[in-house]
């Protein structure tokens, strides 16, 4: 079985590979690839990189933050169960409503959410769903605003729809495994969990790929 592991920038490989650069695969017929960050370059880089090759099924990986860390604690890894998108819309309340929230949804057939099309299940290692988001928040009070406009999603993460979607469209498994390293909001670096969460992420990338 032919696997694409998509890794979206070279902060996400250093800290789950060791290095910056596309490493050699340690597990069998698995293809490391950078997809770039967010949801433009993700979708775009993930649907050529699926096209290029035959593979059966896709799994993206990197870094995540929490709205909850009493229940989603920085530093644990999640497997995402599906992808909710923020960011494309028009702004109410100061919040950005989807297109798929107003009459013309219908009209443009939008789909806001997407569930994952393949779900390891690990022991100990929680399925949550993730707000796919166009921008990071910027502070604790935007993540705030995010989680109370979506409550079921406990992780904020940028790449998971678009690249779900890609996956869609070609009828390819996808899966999801993120690394939470940080409170949602957080941008003080020093507070985010690296080291932890590489080691959390690759343990549980060799479960599923060994």
């Amino acid at each position: 079985m032919q696997t694409l592991l998509l890794v979206p920038t070279r902060m996400d490989l250093k800290q789950i590979f060791g290095v910056e650069q596309i490493p050699e695969s340690p597990w069998p017929n698995v293809v490391i690839a950078q997809c770039g960050l967010g949801q433009m370059m993700a979708g775009v880089h993930a649907t050529r990189h699926l096209m290029m090759d035959k593979f059966d099924r896709c799994l993206l990986t990197g870094l995540a933050g929490t709205y909850e860390p009493k229940t989603v604690k920085v530093s644990e890894v999640v497997i995402c169960r599906g992808f909710h998108q923020y960011g494309f819309g028009y702004t109410e309340d100061g919040q950005i409503r989807s297109y798929a929230q107003t009459k013309v949804g219908d009209l443009i057939d939008a789909q806001d959410y997407i569930p994952a099309s393949w779900l390891p299940e690990l022991e100990g290692v929680k399925q949550v769903d993730a707000l796919s988001v166009m921008s990071a928040s910027g502070d604790r009070q935007e993540a705030t605003h995010r989680h109370d406009w979506f409550g079921q999603m406990l992780i904020e993460e940028m790449e998971g729809y678009s690249v779900s979607l890609a996956c869609s469209m070609l009828e390819i498994p996808f899966a999801s495994v993120r690394g939470v390293c940080n409170v949602a909001g957080d941008r003080d670096h020093s507070n985010w969990e690296f080291e932890k969460m590489g080691f959390a992420v690759h343990s549980a990338l060799d479960r599923i790929l060994r």
